[in-house]
């Protein structure tokens, strides 16, 4: 579908670069293909000693240039938030790509509903482009289910920073990304409008790639876990002065919370084992406590997020045990002693019978989020409680 001319908004296009020229290229071709008339290219060269520069000069008067010198992907993409002039912003990482008419619908999503001020698309990996022009896929992607997002939020990231579509006024009531963060630094921006009350919202009609390889952010795998680790810190903060946060989904976002801490330790556990145990006091001290005092008290709520994040955190919690974090293991009694309480099966067998209930009963609920319920419950919740 292309929409082209009938975009009476101007939507602002931000490429960060560092050393990506052999990237750049597909990157901006990838919006010039969208067809779209009223969109403007910001490529925002971090410093870069390769081709960035030449690249970005190949496009002419298509694209603008800004340079500045080294300070990191954050830096870069505050730069050209502010050398923009759209009423809406997409962050389009230099090695990534938006798929054919993804900026369309994404704006056109939008533009339905003036009450979203966020939209957040499907996305697919990728290694690279041929020659041709043909995208060449990856296996996997991250997960991203369409409803009780700002739950999900409190649990890891839920998709790359091009699957995003944001109003310029909502980004400016958010600020910067922050210039501490190397890694991460998405998480903590979405998470952060969510906290506004502009938890994005979304939309099934967009596809955009996320490229996999070797040189990318995500790879640094140690860099990740000590960020990660760092914002399940800013999450719980954040859960403790926003006691009503995640709004109507508070049960959600806690075990949200709770799983994505004790995810995170057990990853951790093999080369920093203080820095799990301290996830996991927090898992404690801020998930399950307040989930202990107010079980039976949460009202209605999404209840296939609500059992999907009280099994994965049932089955982190065992994984951490088995690494040798011994408060993990309390927490997993914990968690097995709150099922009756938040009305939640004692045993894998009550889960998956239970499953085409709530499936019919939740209505926004992917499924490939029942597929992953169904996963978690048959394969670990016997391993995460047995011993107990």
């Amino acid at each position: 579908m292309s929409i082209a001319g009938t975009m009476a908004d101007r939507v602002s296009i931000i490429i960060p670069c560092y050393n990506y020229a052999r990237f750049l290229g597909d990157a901006v071709q990838s919006v010039l293909d969208q067809g779209e008339r009223n969109v403007e290219i910001v490529i925002v060269d971090d410093g870069s000693t390769d081709d960035t520069e030449a690249v970005s000069h190949r496009y002419g008067a298509a694209v603008r240039y800004v340079h500045q010198e080294n300070a990191g992907l954050s830096a870069a993409r505050n730069r050209g938030m502010r050398a923009a002039s759209g009423d809406f912003l997409l962050f389009l990482d230099a090695d990534d790509l938006l798929g054919p008419g993804a900026l369309g619908r994404q704006l056109a999503f939008l533009q339905a509903d003036p009450s979203c001020s966020v939209a957040v698309c499907r996305h697919r990996w990728f290694l690279g482009v041929s020659g041709r022009g043909r995208i060449q896929p990856a296996r996997g992607s991250w997960r991203l289910f369409r409803t009780a997002l700002d739950a999900h939020l409190c649990f890891l990231n839920i998709a790359p920073p091009n699957a995003f579509l944001i109003r310029r006024a909502v980004a400016d009531a958010v600020g910067d990304f922050d210039v501490s963060l190397r890694a991460c630094e998405d998480h903590d921006y979405w998470f952060r409008a969510a906290l506004l009350g502009h938890a994005p919202r979304y939309d099934g009609g967009a596809l955009v790639y996320y490229r996999r390889h070797g040189q990318s952010m995500s790879a640094d795998v140690p860099r990740q876990l000590a960020h990660d680790r760092l914002m399940h810190q800013r999450v719980g903060a954040a859960l403790g002065r926003h006691p009503s946060f995640p709004a109507g989904r508070r049960t959600e976002g806690l075990l949200a919370f709770t799983a994505g801490c004790l995810l995170t330790a057990s990853r951790l556990a093999p080369s920093a084992a203080e820095h799990a145990r301290y996830l996991v006091r927090d898992a404690g001290a801020i998930g399950l406590s307040e989930l202990q005092c107010t079980a039976g008290e949460h009202g209605e709520a999404v209840g296939l997020v609500r059992h999907l994040y009280y099994l994965r955190a049932l089955r982190f919690a065992g994984e951490a045990a088995r690494a040798g974090i011994t408060p993990a293991r309390e927490i997993a009694r914990c968690l097995a002693a709150l099922a009756g309480d938040l009305g939640l099966p004692r045993s894998a067998a009550a889960w998956v019978a239970r499953l085409p209930v709530l499936r019919l009963r939740s209505a926004g609920a992917s499924l490939e989020a029942v597929h992953i319920a169904r996963l978690l419950a048959t394969r670990a919740v016997r391993s995460a409680i047995r011993g107990q």
